[in-house]
């Protein structure tokens, strides 16, 4: 399974690095020269997540090429099944660029609707699929559902599959082995900036000017390890 880091500050970069690829989120533009010059598989997000709404069409397109992107997460809603399938196709019949793989992501107010929208994005023509990290967050559900979708045969199995956040390394383990192509996280640099080595409810995200200590560096080093080695058999 590959890997990517989210640095989220510039001083951090040397833990993108360490990732088996790149996802790049669209909040910070001082990590885009950095983006621009990797040859690692890279992968944009739309900002719907971070930002609150997804960037739009032109300007999502324009940064995707800036950057040399390999594949680009069609624009979706949060928890917004209908709206997203939308936006998405919208998007593939206008502004699919030839040179980029699509991305698309099923949402829903709950599991059961999560599971009725996959089964029309599924009908699109897109490269990926990517499973949500609020199914997970908000319900503790995100390996349930995708077995689900293998039990009914409802799993498109010609795409890849990408997991759109972590917050438990060993939530990777729950997966058969290549099922899952992909996942990006923050969360080594999120335990080392708060100086647990344990996700624990409530800790706020790195800043986008974080600079790390002696100790965050050495919990940061060694929570990237162990999550890339357990990808590494996932």
């Amino acid at each position: 399974m590959w890997v990517a880091i989210i640095p989220r500050s510039i001083f951090l970069l040397e833990y993108a690095e360490m990732g088996t690829m790149h996802f790049v989120v669209p909040d910070n533009e001082l990590l885009y020269d950095y983006y621009t010059a990797s040859d690692k598989f890279k992968m944009i997000d739309n900002g719907a997540y971070e930002l609150g709404r997804p960037l739009p069409d032109e300007e999502f397109v324009y940064l995707a090429a800036q950057i040399d992107a390999d594949e680009m997460v069609a624009p979706d809603v949060l928890m917004d099944g209908e709206r997203s399938l939308e936006l998405t196709k919208h998007f593939l019949e206008s502004y699919k660029p030839s040179w980029c793989r699509v991305c698309a992501v099923p949402q829903g107010r709950n599991p059961e609707e999560f599971i009725e929208y996959y089964g029309k994005v599924a009908k699109l023509d897109v490269d990926t699929i990517g499973l949500p990290i609020w199914l997970q967050k908000k319900f503790g559900a995100r390996f349930a559902v995708f077995s689900k979708l293998r039990k009914k045969n409802l799993l498109r199995r010609d795409v890849a599959h990408h997991l759109l956040g972590l917050d438990d390394f060993n939530e990777l383990k729950q997966y058969p082995k290549g099922a899952i192509r992909s996942v990006d996280t923050s969360l080594p640099l999120t335990l080392a900036y708060h100086k647990v080595e344990r996700p624990v409810d409530g800790l706020s995200r790195v800043p986008v000017n974080a600079r790390f200590d002696g100790f965050q560096h050495f919990l940061a080093r060694r929570l990237t390890g162990r999550l890339l080695q357990i990808a590494s058999s996932c």
